[in-house]
């Protein structure tokens, strides 16, 4: 029989977070602009990294105006000794956070669009560890609902 990793590659925490990361911020791009993107994400980041020492090491960059292709970096190896499972709570936390900020309308289609654009590769990985997109779509809806007796 044919396991799983022949067909599809171990993907690593640190890619993990970086494609991920690197996907909300090209999402939140086609509707806020760069620098938009680039400051809530990277702010949302600063503020978990008291509670997620792994996140010290995820820095994000504006490469708008530097020659740096990457805006996602990973700077140390520590993240990949992090559980996989703390790696998708921290990223489930982040995109409803960012969802909520867009509000109702925009972060709904921030999850959806997240869904669509991580690629394949990553998509049953991050369900895997616990990042499942339709889950944080139920959560985006009944936190926007409004509910009147």
């Amino acid at each position: 029989m044919f396991s799983n990793e022949c067909i599809m590659p171990h993907k690593n925490n640190s890619e993990i977070v970086k494609q991920v990361i690197d996907t909300l911020i090209n999402t939140i791009i086609r509707k806020r602009g760069e620098k938009c993107a680039v400051s809530m994400v990277d702010s949302l980041i600063n503020e978990l990294k008291d509670d997620y020492d792994f996140l010290k090491y995820v820095n994000i960059l504006d490469i708008r105006l530097l020659e740096e292709k990457e805006r996602v970096i990973i700077t140390s190896d520590y993240i990949n000794k992090v559980s996989p499972v703390e790696i998708g709570i921290v990223l489930h936390k982040i995109i409803l956070s960012l969802s909520r900020s867009l509000g109702d309308k925009e972060g709904y289609f921030l999850i959806r669009e997240f869904q669509q654009r991580v690629g394949s590769e990553y998509f049953s990985t991050i369900k895997d560890i616990g990042l499942d997109t339709e889950k944080l779509l139920l959560e985006h809806i009944l936190s926007s609902a409004r509910f009147t007796f």
